[in-house]
């Protein structure tokens, strides 16, 4: 995993907001700033902070652990360069960093999901996979025991991960940057799920959003995206191994 200095300037970001329904569920939604927020449309410019963060409210039942994973796709045309944080891509050693737990100084409302016992272990990664031209975000969590009880009305932290635009450029990759940051780049939740006391992995639900970043009023771009490109099971498979 690539990491940032936590001095970088954030000036957008991807928020993933799971809220609590009338059935006692906790449901994932997706949008761009602040915790919370309705902004699914931005353009990221050359040499802005981007910041990705998931977040769960409505969330009763403690825990073992989580997973989740989010897809970016091309609006159309090749995958940016823009966006290649993965270790083949064009973006340079320590420009994204992914956590866990939220901020490591959180300056948000938002709590971490686990409290007490052992240190968690965890894994988190940006892939890039070259035969459907997808980015990935995986995360996966292990308490390493049974987490407290969660309070249903606060909002707790999933995932925040930071991106560095320092290197990219809004036209042709060149010498020394990374071409494509105002094309179209589609952000889907694919699925997450928690572990529950007995071991069993219990699924978040998720609205389907789409989130779009590119050149503002282009965002029609992101309307052909399929929901699930991948089926789940084949996910937990990938978290198990």
């Amino acid at each position: 995993m690539r990491r940032l200095g936590l001095s970088a300037t954030l000036v957008c970001g991807i928020l993933i907001v799971a809220t609590h329904d009338a059935l006692g569920a906790a449901r994932v939604h997706l949008s761009w700033d602040a915790c919370p927020s309705a902004l699914d449309d931005i353009e990221v410019a050359p040499g802005d902070g981007c910041r990705i963060a998931l977040w769960v409210t409505g969330q009763e039942e403690p825990q073992r652990g989580y997973a989740a994973r989010l897809v970016l796709v091309a609006g159309s045309g090749a995958f940016p360069d823009a966006w290649r944080f993965d270790e083949g891509g064009c973006q340079p050693e320590g420009m994204v960093a992914i956590y866990p737990f939220g901020p490591p100084t959180p300056t948000t409302g938002c709590r971490s999901l686990f409290s007490g016992g052992a240190n968690p272990s965890w894994a988190a990664q940006f892939s890039y996979d070259p035969l459907d031209s997808h980015a990935y975000i995986d995360v996966t969590v292990d308490y390493g025991s049974v987490s407290g009880a969660p309070n249903p009305t606060s909002s707790y932290w999933l995932i925040h991960a930071i991106f560095d635009h320092f290197y990219s450029a809004a036209g042709s990759s060149g010498s020394g940057t990374c071409g494509g940051v105002t094309e179209s780049i589609c952000v889907r939740m694919q699925h997450g799920y928690y572990v529950s006391e007995d071991g069993s992995h219990v699924d978040w639900s998720s609205e389907d959003d789409i989130l779009h970043s590119g050149l503002v009023g282009s965002s029609q771009a992101c309307s052909a995206v399929p929901a699930r490109a991948t089926t789940w099971g084949t996910i937990k498979s990938q978290y198990r191994n």
